[in-house]
């Protein structure tokens, strides 16, 4: 089977280090052997999780570890870009609301007026649940055994990806065009298998994701040592 490995393939500003001689893993590899990382450049073998410079999970996320049972959880809380979406919320309703304003743009084809106030109404609402989700929203991840979920969205309502431990041989820290969004570029950690891939994380910080790599790099391995 190929070998489990960690793969970076973005450009960090804080990227992972050996524990042992520092030295710094930039658009490489971080290959497992028996249970343990190896490093490129003195050969030592250590826990991956070391290698992000901390044993401590960056600010925001929690780990909760109960063995073969273990979850982690990330807080998405950001005011400002909460703020941020309840103004530009507010102001679109506050365009909307200006009714002799309107009019006066839109009298001569009111079914424009309909179509444009239809979609105005829209994306104030869409703001409003990004404003929510930057103030209440979390991401999460939860193994059971081999049967790990990741969860993303507002309390128990949002989105969930199904993963299976012993199906993954590689976790990449990799950029992501996103060609439904307008072709935006995201940065993510992204599940390899045989044929197929899983990416998410992409509202995380640098520190989180490079954490939560490495540390999915140790659990993977753990688990594929314990039922060789």
């Amino acid at each position: 089977p190929p070998m489990l490995e960690l793969v970076i393939d973005d450009d960090l500003d804080s990227p992972p280090t050996c524990p042992v001689c520092h030295g710094i893993f930039v658009r490489c590899s971080l290959r497992m052997s028996g249970g343990e990382a190896a490093c490129k450049y003195c050969g030592a073998k250590f826990n991956p999780t070391l290698a992000g410079g901390s044993s401590n999970p960056p600010a925001g996320l929690s780990v909760s570890d109960r063995g073969a049972d273990w979850s982690i959880d990330i807080s998405t809380r950001s005011p400002r870009a909460a703020i941020v979406c309840v103004a530009s919320g507010a102001g679109v309703l506050g365009f909307l609301a200006d009714a002799d304003h309107a009019w006066s743009l839109f009298s001569s084809h009111l079914g424009n007026a309909i179509v444009i106030g239809a979609f105005g109404v829209a994306a104030a609402v869409a703001l409003f649940v990004a404003a929510a989700y930057w103030h209440w929203g979390r991401n999460g991840i939860s193994v059971s055994g081999p049967h790990g979920t990741v969860f993303r969205g507002i309390g128990r309502f949002g989105k969930r990806q199904a993963f299976f431990l012993p199906g993954i041989n590689g976790v990449r820290l990799t950029k992501s065009l996103q060609e439904e969004e307008n072709q935006v570029i995201q940065h993510v950690i992204r599940l390899e298998g045989v044929d197929s891939y899983m990416d998410f994380g992409a509202d995380l910080t640098e520190g989180q994701r490079i954490y939560i790599a490495l540390f999915l790099l140790q659990r993977i391995a753990a688990w594929s040592a314990i039922n060789a």
